[in-house]
């Protein structure tokens, strides 16, 4: 009897190692799927309603997988799919559903991550105090054991929100917390975006020379980025930037230059829309000023862009041009 209750232990112990390891490697499979299918979920090149049909289909993977020790790590790269595609109500609740879980488990990466994306979300629907809020309330959570990346991102968006704010000094500091950090571990794609929130801060104090000489590091910081798969929106926004300053100097010929070199660049057509607008709306315009009353057909196309994307500053900035070119005429 004895030996048969042993024997009987024996093949339980065998089954659920080979159950154990057969659940291994199905989630092996999963995962190696979910990582082939959140690539495709973030090419650029890609439709958007294709690129989420690929971000949902991680979704589903996902809910398969729920218990699993990769769980977190995925939810936060599909989140961040989401984000990428613009598709927010889905972004925002997965970070809620991954918070409340750290919340209860005292995971504090994770926490502070969650209040991080919830800050993304808040700044993406122009909600600058909600998003500052979360912000600074992820900064709250910073210890030597969070990675270095997030730090750097979190001090940088709280520079970014500041500015915005007009709060132009303690914008720089936040700004040169994450500069140093970004430089220190080789982090270009924050060194370029320090460098140009730093310029934008000089820009708003009126000290065009300074501002100019941060884009300008900026632009230099970029030269190290040429494989990024956002490069092209990249070099275009420091071009907008130095299209702002001139502006603001009266120096016309230069403005009309950096957004002559902006809508230039290679693959200019596959950048967001956005940026492709406000670099129009600046051609057209430093045209106007120089007296080129062909800046109509510019102000006309990116009005209609705005109105498209019911996006009000870029019908508002369209708008107003389009107002000063019959003024001029």
């Amino acid at each position: 009897m004895e030996l048969l209750k042993k024997i009987l232990i024996f093949l339980v112990i065998i089954l659920f190692f080979s159950c154990d390891k057969t659940n291994k490697n199905n989630n092996s499979q999963k995962y190696k799927k979910i990582d082939t299918l959140l690539v495709k979920a973030n090419n650029d090149f890609l439709d958007k309603k294709i690129r989420l049909a690929f971000a949902d289909s991680v979704s589903l993977l996902l809910n398969e997988l729920e218990n699993d020790s990769l769980y977190n790590y995925y939810q936060f790269k599909l989140a961040n799919r989401y984000y990428n595609i613009d598709v927010l109500k889905k972004y925002r609740e997965i970070t809620l559903k991954i918070n409340q879980k750290a919340l209860n488990n005292n995971d504090t990466l994770s926490i502070v991550k969650c209040n991080y994306y919830l800050g993304d979300y808040y700044y993406a629907n122009f909600k600058l105090d909600s998003s500052f809020y979360y912000y600074k309330k992820a900064e709250k959570y910073i210890s030597p054991k969070i990675e270095k990346n997030l730090i750097i991102e979190i001090y940088a968006d709280i520079g970014n929100i500041l500015h915005h704010k007009n709060n132009y000094l303690e914008s720089e500091k936040y700004s040169i917390k994450a500069l140093k950090l970004a430089t220190e571990i080789d982090n270009y794609r924050y060194a370029y975006e320090s460098y140009l929130v730093l310029g934008l801060n000089q820009l708003g104090l009126k000290n065009y020379n300074k501002a100019l000489d941060y884009f300008s590091k900026a632009e230099n910081v970029l030269s190290k980025m040429s494989d990024d798969t956002f490069y092209p929106t990249l070099k275009t926004q420091v071009y907008i930037d130095y299209c702002n300053t001139y502006m603001q100097m009266g120096d016309y010929n230069k403005m009309l230059l950096f957004a002559k070199k902006g809508i230039s660049i290679k693959n200019f057509k596959t950048i967001d829309i956005k940026t492709q607008t406000y670099l129009k709306n600046y051609f057209g315009y430093a045209k106007l000023l120089l007296g080129d009353k062909s800046s109509l057909k510019e102000f006309q196309e990116t009005i209609k862009i705005g109105d498209s994307l019911q996006y009000k500053p870029i019908q508002n900035t369209s708008n107003l041009h389009l107002g000063k070119y019959y003024l001029f005429i």
